[in-house]
C-alpha cells in the first residue's frame, strides 16, 4: 500500500492542538500507540487512508500534514472571555471551526443590513478603555431598558437570559448561543477555553455565548461582551 509521506512533527502538532494524548489518538485510529509513536518520530509512515483518517480525527485539512512546519495560528479577536481570564496560547480546532462559522454568519448579517439600508449602531465606539465601567453599565441598561422590573418578571435565570438577548438584538446586536461546533453534538465547546466573545462592527455587531456555561455565567458573559 502507498505510504503518505507526511511530516512527522505535524502529527504531534495536530494531536497536541486537540489536547489529546497518544493513547487516545491511537484508539481513535484503531492502531497501537507504538505505531503512532513511530509515525511521530518519522520511523514509519501511515498509508494514505490512515493519514486521511488521522487528519479527520484531529480536525485538520489533509494537506496540512504535508507542510514543512506547523502554521502559526493567531486569534483574530482582541478579547476572549475565559475562566482564567487569559486566552489560550493556541486556539483548539473546535474553537477555530466555531469562530469561522460565526464570522461567516456575521458577514451574512452585515450584507443583509447593507441591503436593508440599516443605519450604524449608535453605541459602537461610544466609549474607550479610559471610560468608567459604571458609566458604560448605566448606558447599557438605558439602551436595553433593563430594570429591576425586568428581573422581577423573570421566573428563572433562563427566562431572564432570553429577555436580555431579545433586548440586545432589538438594539442591533446579533446574539449567537451554542454549546457545540455547528451541528456536531460530539464536539462540545470547552468552557475552560472560552465563555464568549464579541465582534465589533458598526452595522453588524455580534456576541457569541458558550451555552455549555452556567446560566448565570452566560448572563454575565452577554453583559461583558456588550460592553466590549
Amino acid at each position: 500500500m502507498t505510504e503518505a509521506l507526511i511530516t512527522p512533527q505535524l502529527i504531534e502538532w495536530a494531536r497536541e492542538r486537540c489536547g489529546l494524548d497518544k493513547d487516545t489518538v491511537a484508539g481513535k485510529l484503531k492502531i497501537k500507540p507504538d505505531k503512532l509513536e513511530a509515525w511521530e518520530r518519522g520511523k514509519e509512515h501511515p498509508t494514505f487512508r490512515q493519514a486521511q483518517s488521522l487528519a479527520h480525527k484531529l480536525h485538520v485539512p489533509f494537506g496540512y500534514l504535508f507542510l514543512s512546519k506547523p502554521l502559526v495560528e493567531k486569534l483574530p479577536l482582541p478579547d476572549l472571555r475565559t475562566v482564567v481570564g487569559t486566552p489560550p496560547r493556541l486556539p483548539s480546532p473546535d474553537f477555530s471551526d466555531l469562530l469561522n462559522d460565526v464570522l461567516r454568519k456575521q458577514q451574512w448579517y452585515r450584507e443583509y443590513q447593507e441591503r436593508e439600508g440599516a443605519r450604524p449602531v449608535q453605541f459602537i465606539d461610544r466609549f474607550d478603555l479610559s471610560s468608567s465601567p459604571g458609566i458604560i453599565a448605566t448606558d447599557i441598561r438605558r439602551i436595553l431598558d433593563i430594570s429591576d422590573k425586568v428581573r422581577e418578571k423573570s421566573k428563572n435565570w433562563e427566562q431572564f437570559l432570553w429577555e436580555f438577548i431579545r433586548r440586545a438584538e432589538n438594539a442591533g446586536v446579533l446574539v449567537l448561543r451554542s454549546g457545540i461546533v455547528g451541528n456536531n453534538t460530539l464536539r462540545k465547546l470547552n468552557v475552560e477555553e472560552f465563555r464568549g466573545f464579541a465582534i465589533s462592527d458598526e452595522l453588524a455587531p455580534v456576541v457569541f455565548i458558550n451555552a455549555q456555561d452556567a446560566k448565570a455565567a452566560q448572563i454575565f458573559t452577554l453583559a461583558h461582551e456588550l460592553a466590549h
